[in-house]
């Protein structure tokens, strides 16, 4: 999403984390198809015929399927190697990569980008203060962009509603990402509108962890 910076100029506010988030909302459709298809559920599974006589044949041939997990198998089949000039020591960054698996994550990265056209990385640090990183889902993730010719990310969003054992809506949460905070806003309605905010930290990474 593209807005002017100039609207952010006091701050991220709660009626325009609503308006992005009920943007955002109305693609969430597009990405249900797009799931649906990459596993096979096609629309004309669900065909009907108002006649006895004409065949109702079913036939799937999935090559959503088959293209994203060829095109994900090419891309990072083969682990990402990471590489710098001799000046620079990235030892340390190898094996923080290492320890979490990051080409797993590479490679969910890649197949969300080719299913669903989106692919979200979270980076955060863990109760170890070790940095680590996750793969969002793009139905409840987006980054903000100034309108400037730059594009520069202005901030990131994740939200999610929260539900009890009985699959009731019990609240909402949104955390919101720039270059210095995490900020969260929570409400225990299922409402966005009545968010407010609930905590705020800095996460010293230095620019939006949220790619």
């Amino acid at each position: 999403m593209i807005i002017d910076e100039s609207i952010i100029a006091d701050g991220v506010s709660v009626p325009l984390l609503v308006k992005l988030i009920e943007k955002h909302q109305r693609e969430k459709g597009d990405y249900d198809l797009l799931d649906r298809y990459y596993c096979g559920e096609h629309d004309i599974k669900q065909r009907s015929r108002t006649s006895n006589n004409v065949a109702n044949n079913k036939v799937v041939c999935n090559h959503a399927k088959y293209i994203t997990d060829m095109m994900t198998a090419y891309l990072v089949g083969n682990p990402v190697t990471y590489t710098a000039s001799e000046e620079y020591d990235i030892d340390a960054l190898v094996n923080e990569y290492e320890e979490q698996d990051m080409a797993n994550l590479d490679s969910e990265l890649v197949k969300n980008a080719s299913v669903r056209g989106r692919a979200y990385e979270l980076v955060y640090a863990d109760e170890n203060s070790k940095p680590r990183s996750v793969c969002l889902d793009p139905r409840n993730a987006f980054v903000v962009y100034s309108n400037k010719a730059t594009n520069k990310p202005l901030f990131g969003v994740h939200y999610y509603k929260r539900y009890n054992v009985d699959g009731i809506c019990i609240g909402v949460v949104c955390n919101v990402y720039d270059d210095t905070l995490i900020m969260s806003y929570e409400s225990n309605q299922d409402s966005w509108a009545t968010m407010k905010l609930a905590d705020e930290q800095h996460h010293y990474f230095g620019n939006v962890p949220l790619i």
